[in-house]
């Protein structure tokens, strides 16, 4: 496919050869480059202006357009759909798979084909909002910002846990955005509780492993020789081993003992009488905690 380089085009937009010049004014090329993301090189096979909607922030300029853009990858595809969300702020669900993947309200479609070609990725988008999309309940389902998760995993890195970096969080936000309602609203900047649940669960499992996986166990056992080699107490742990047809297997017991402890233990007095403390009940993995206390 070729493209016309006349003086009439952005830098950035050409029109293909298959679209007759009369069919598209500059305020349409203009309304294309304010709503595509920047960076990237778009030819326009066909397009089509939509009466607008007449509502408190509607969009002036509506259309429908196919255009082909220098995309390559399905990765470069998903930051540039990354990037258009931020550029219109749609409520977007996406269906993906190797060769396709589609954006609805904003209708969008998107195929990457034969990857020798310069455009090898075809856009078919249908620019028609019927609702507002600053309004608080359209942007109470933006995508969390990557910002914010890196924000919320530094939290958990230094023990946080969901509740206690949600409030830490929001305090934060509140006081860096002056009790900003629009900045408030948005979950891109400020998710909702559930979202920071999984973010603490997808933490985990990058962190720690899945639980009752391997790599948590794994990870159980570098913590306890790190904490043994930092002196920070003395740290024992029998591994857990699954009971088979043959063998029970083995239960995981750990047994940590602080310098604090170590300390009180060394006096006579610590030995005439052991408090056993087992209110703490159970963990999410159902493992029994269990005090031992002294006094003196």
């Amino acid at each position: 496919m070729e493209s016309s380089t006349n003086k009439d085009s952005i830098s950035h937009i050409s029109l293909s050869d298959s679209i007759e010049r009369q069919h598209i004014t500059d305020i349409n090329l203009i309304t294309l480059e304010c709503a595509l993301p920047l960076n990237y090189n778009y030819v326009i096979d066909s397009f089509k202006a939509i009466q607008a909607l007449k509502f408190l922030g509607a969009f002036s300029e509506q259309f429908e357009a196919k255009f082909c853009v220098n995309i390559y990858t399905a990765d470069k595809n998903k930051v540039w759909l990354e990037e258009f969300s931020d550029y219109t702020r749609p409520r977007c669900k996406k269906h993906e798979d190797t060769e396709y993947s589609a954006i609805l309200s904003t209708i969008l479609s998107i195929q990457l084909r034969n990857i020798s070609n310069t455009y090898p990725c075809i856009i078919s988008l249908l620019f028609h909002h019927n609702h507002l999309l600053t309004s608080s309940y359209a942007m109470s389902f933006q995508p969390i910002c990557n910002e914010t998760k890196d924000a919320f995993f530094a939290l958990f890195h230094v023990g946080h846990g969901p509740a206690s970096a949600y409030y830490t969080y929001t305090e934060e936000i509140q006081l860096k955005y002056d009790n900003d309602k629009e900045v408030l609203a948005n979950r891109a900047i400020c998710p909702q509780k559930h979202d920071i649940y999984y973010l603490h669960k997808k933490f985990l499992d990058q962190s720690v492993g899945a639980k009752n996986g391997k790599e948590m166990f794994s990870q159980l056992a570098k913590e306890v020789e790190e904490f043994n080699t930092n002196e920070r107490g003395c740290d024992w742990m029998q591994p857990y081993i699954a009971p088979t047809s043959i063998e029970p297997g083995q239960l995981l017991v750990l047994v940590v003992i602080t310098n604090l402890m170590k300390h009180c233990y060394s006096l006579q007095q610590a030995g005439e009488l052991i408090y056993i403390d087992t209110t703490a009940g159970l963990d999410a993995f159902n493992t029994p905690l269990t005090l031992l206390s002294t006094t003196f």
